[in-house]
């Protein structure tokens, strides 16, 4: 979970041949020294959207929101894709997360935003 609370912007990068490391390099000039990984929906979804005891009403309100993104995600495309890109060494994580996948007329779509984790 991330400690801040980042907007999501839309991705849109129309006629691309695949979802994979190779094209978020080339789309968003990602140098050979970022760090990049790939972590599994179910994973990523699971972890934003499972509450804890004790969480406050903003918490579970978050989490209602990303149950909410996931069941649009799962309508509507079907190899979801997240993308975890890490900026910075320290030990402060700066991440920038993107959450894609190709529709059936070729485009990549999905959403990205930025992430602290510690």
């Amino acid at each position: 979970m991330s400690e801040t609370d980042e907007p999501f912007d839309p991705v849109h990068w129309p006629e691309e041949n695949s979802v994979d490391e190779s094209t978020l390099r080339n789309r968003l000039g990602i140098p050979p020294t970022v760090s990049v990984e790939t972590q599994n929906s179910d994973a990523f979804f699971e972890s934003q959207t499972q509450g804890e005891a004790g969480d406050d009403e903003i918490e579970k309100e978050r989490a209602r929101k990303f149950r909410h993104l996931q069941d649009k995600f799962r309508r509507h495309l079907s190899n979801v894709k997240i993308f975890r890109v890490k900026h910075s060494p320290s030990a402060d994580t700066n991440l920038e997360i993107l959450i894609i996948d190709k529709t059936p007329a070729g485009e990549i779509v999905g959403l990205k935003t930025k992430a602290v984790e510690t």
